[in-house]
């Protein structure tokens, strides 16, 4: 995972994505541990089979409490021409130089609603 003062956090190459259908309905989850309270949502963007960004869908921003694990969901349905995304977290704003924002528990899930997270 790549990190940066951006408001996102992300995998560092498109083709790290899961593999999509265009038209189906996904769940995008991630869970987020901040070191300062902020807001983030989550994120799902959408690639073409050449790599090329298509669009993102971005979950509803939650307030995360600092030093605490917060999960975040976004679902949706994958536009025309979508074969790979990629879950990741949002932030409102940019983080401040040396912010440190931990993820864990990321995945993409068919279907809409609240998966239940396994750990592999």
């Amino acid at each position: 995972m790549a990190a940066d003062n951006y408001p996102y956090v992300y995998p560092s190459v498109p083709a790290s994505g899961a593999a999509v259908a265009a038209g189906a309905t996904y769940t995008g989850i991630v869970s987020v541990r901040p070191d300062t309270t902020r807001g983030y949502s989550a994120q799902i963007s959408w690639y073409n089979a050449s790599g090329g960004y298509l669009s993102k869908l971005v979950g509803i921003q939650v307030t995360c409490a600092a030093a605490e694990w917060t999960q975040l969901l976004v679902s949706g349905t994958a536009p025309a021409d979508a074969t790979q995304a990629i879950v990741q977290s949002n932030a409102g704003d940019a983080q401040a130089a040396g912010a440190v924002t931990h993820m864990d528990q990321l995945g993409i899930f068919t279907g809409f609603g609240i998966p239940t997270w396994v750990s592999p």
